[in-house]
């Protein structure tokens, strides 16, 4: 099967669920980059509640593809991520284990999206025991003269829906808060963040 898909930043748990089911993932750096989406956003648990994590991109991006879109050179986005992680995450049982692989990610030295996003989904995929070969994928961007890429799983060529119910888990403060990065499942369980994943998981092809 096939998930197509634009890569996200630190995507959910139903990112995941879609594609540890896959045998390839198409990460679709040609498709449109949408504004206040998870594109360049992430959300994160902290003691008060919960944190978005932005990207900031360049002005004027309006009708890009993702793969065109540029990191703003302004402030110290990569500086801000890791604090929060570090303050949010730093007592977890993971942390100090995913957290190395992130970091050379969030750094200074990526002018575009992409260069970020993608490079992340591989790390997260190998701690998730994500076994489909991740691709990029060009697409066209909404608009553009070729028929865009669809988005979604596929089995040879039919549709498969995902219906993924992510159970409670145990996060770092009291509660459960639903529709986080998978870093916070990540830091909490670790290589089990598999399992929780797909054990709410149905597939049917459509």
């Amino acid at each position: 099967m096939v998930f197509s898909c634009p890569p996200d930043y630190l995507p959910e748990p139903r990112f995941w669920a879609a594609a540890l089911r896959a045998d390839t993932v198409q990460l679709v750096t040609g498709a449109q980059y949408v504004r206040q989406s998870r594109h360049n956003r992430a959300r994160v648990r902290t003691s008060n509640g919960t944190q978005w994590l932005t990207i900031p991109v360049k002005r004027g991006q309006f009708g890009r593809s993702i793969r065109e879109t540029g990191i703003s050179p302004e402030g110290d986005w990569w500086r801000h991520h890791t604090k929060a992680l570090r303050y949010n995450y730093g007592a977890t049982p993971y942390y100090e284990h995913l957290m190395p692989e992130l970091l050379p990610h969030l750094t200074r030295g990526h002018a575009m999206l992409s260069e970020v996003t993608v490079p992340l989904v591989r790390v997260l995929a190998r701690w998730l025991g994500c076994d489909a070969t991740i691709l990029e994928c060009d697409g066209s961007p909404v608009g553009a003269a070729a028929v865009p890429v669809p988005f979604g799983l596929f089995d040879q060529g039919r549709e498969v829906v995902v219906e993924a119910a992510i159970p409670e888990y145990r996060q770092a403060f009291e509660g459960h808060i639903a529709g986080l990065s998978v870093v916070d499942l990540l830091f909490n369980h670790g290589p089990d963040a598999r399992d929780i994943i797909l054990s709410k998981t149905t597939y049917a092809v459509s």
